[in-house]
């Protein structure tokens, strides 16, 4: 398959994506305004104590299995039932060890009211580490409209929909259990329809090495990302108890949203389009600053005018007796583009087959993450563990980006050109707005005014002629994109194109 195919493929698959995203983010709102109305923060943190437990040891069971189908240059029908067996073993391994060990930890942080939901969800690991295989097929096949589809049934189908149900029932954070039995089966029953699993006894030695070497470093590596990811609702849960992490767990669900539009693109379609240029080093190049520029010059822009309105998306989405979550929101967002920044460094590492490699920085990553978090639970409670997130993951992108750089020959006047935007035009706003949300109350209406207004400031600053997000190369990837996109979207996008010029022109011709 030519370059132009797997562009035209990856961009496609980019907008599904996206398409899909925002559907599910339309729906994680509402289902998170009905929810925050019927279940306790208390049961929310239970919840959030569950998923961080499963989603580790959930890791473990698929044990990177699908990832290396997805990076191997030759997959055979072999390959393919060699990985759902072994998918299988460690998904019964794990279910049967997560049974029997997690109520140890439910004790150590002082939850014991959640044993009967963890033992609930052992049984369901053998059914997640299948699933988890078919999907990664489909994404080597680069089939995304149909991997979109399924996450968004299975989401709003399975998920939401049952946890409402259960929650209007009254069955507290079961409700949540519930919703995520539901969301499994329906991913499983539609993935299946497409990758039924396949098993062999008869394994090749060479097969299995080939599976568990990438696997096992995969594993390794993403176990330690989930643990740096997660590391800040552990450090809660220990120190400040369920309410905390209620709290601190929605705050931090509404913050991912925005950054899962993005980071998803890059974890279920980039990877395996980069895994199949990982050869053409100039390609890799220019997409890696394309992608790096767009994180940094747009999201940072869009974290601002979030945290602007914290407060009104905190009392719209979860209602009365959130408002701690308020502050929380509004720090964590300012990580918004480094967060997704270092998703794209992991993607690029995977995609170069640098497994072994990321899992030295995704160490500093969670060595300082931890450290951070820590001390600022200590002297701030949940807004210093807020700081804490923040910084780590401003160091985590940075010590990988200067990383990848030098890998990919990154030429430096651009990366200094893009810095210094990036600090000359946001962080004197950053200080401007905590200090003015320090010392004044400003009522909705006008923060949403003084929002249009650095809206059309940032627009200003993002396309000017000499603004670091228009080099050749950034624009001929623009165009490739827009160039395959279905006819309806490229005529829209012009028309905005065209006012917008417009517009810019006649405020400001720098």
């Amino acid at each position: 398959m030519g370059n132009k195919s797997l562009t035209k493929l990856g961009i496609k698959g980019a907008l599904w994506k996206t398409s899909g995203s925002l559907l599910r983010i339309l729906v994680q709102f509402l289902m998170l305004a009905v929810l925050a109305r019927l279940i306790s923060p208390v049961d929310f943190g239970y919840m959030a104590l569950i998923m961080i437990m499963v989603g580790f040891t959930d890791l473990f069971s698929k044990m990177g299995i699908g990832g290396a189908l997805i990076q191997l240059d030759n997959v055979s029908d072999s390959h393919i039932r060699t990985g759902f067996m072994l998918s299988l073993l460690f998904g019964l391994a794990l279910g049967a060890i997560f049974y029997f060990i997690t109520p140890f930890i439910a004790v150590f942080f002082n939850m014991v009211e959640i044993i009967d939901g963890l033992h609930f969800f052992a049984f369901l690991f053998p059914l997640k580490s299948l699933n988890s295989v078919s999907i990664a097929l489909l994404n080597r096949d680069l089939k995304f409209a149909i991997t979109e589809k399924i996450s968004l049934t299975s989401f709003t189908f399975g998920y939401a929909l049952v946890s409402i149900i259960f929650a209007i029932l009254d069955y507290g954070y079961w409700s949540l259990l519930y919703g995520q039995l539901a969301m499994i089966v329906v991913s499983s029953c539609y993935s299946w329809r497409y990758f039924f699993p396949k098993f062999s006894l008869k394994w090749k030695k060479r097969e299995v090495n080939e599976l568990l070497f990438f696997g096992s470093g995969f594993t390794f590596n993403t176990t330690l990302g989930y643990f740096s990811d997660t590391i800040d609702n552990l450090i809660v849960s220990k120190f400040l108890g369920a309410q905390a992490l209620g709290i601190y767990s929605k705050a931090y669900q509404l913050y991912a949203i925005p950054a899962g539009i993005f980071g998803g693109v890059y974890d279920s379609i980039m990877f395996p389009i980069l895994a199949k240029k990982k050869n053409d080093r100039s390609k890799l190049r220019d997409f890696y600053f394309f992608s790096i520029s767009l994180c940094l010059l747009f999201l940072m822009p869009l974290a601002i005018l979030i945290a602007m309105n914290s407060e009104l998306i905190i009392k719209v989405v979860l209602g009365p007796g959130w408002e701690e979550a308020i502050l929380i929101l509004q720090i964590l967002i300012l990580s918004l583009p480094f967060r997704f920044g270092y998703r794209i460094n992991r993607s690029f590492l995977k995609s170069l087959g640098l497994v072994y490699k990321g899992v030295v920085y995704e160490i500093v990553f969670f060595i300082s993450t931890a450290a951070l978090c820590i001390l600022g639970v200590k002297f701030m409670a949940l807004p210093g563990l807020a700081v804490g997130v923040l910084f780590s993951s401003i160091l985590f992108f940075i010590i990988v980006f200067f990383y990848i750089s030098k890998l990919l020959g990154m030429i430096k006047s651009l990366n200094q050109a893009l810095f210094r935007d990036f600090f000359m035009f946001n962080l004197p706003i950053i200080i401007i707005l905590f200090g003015v949300l320090y010392y004044y109350k400003l009522p909705f209406w006008l923060m949403l005014v003084i929002s249009i207004f650095l809206a059309l400031i940032f627009a200003i600053v993002l396309f000017r002629k000499k603004s670091v997000l228009l080099t050749s190369s950034n624009m001929s990837l623009y165009k490739q994109v827009i160039s395959n996109m279905p006819k309806p979207m490229k005529k829209g996008i012009g028309i905005v194109e065209s006012n917008l010029q417009r517009v810019l022109s006649k405020i400001i011709d720098i």
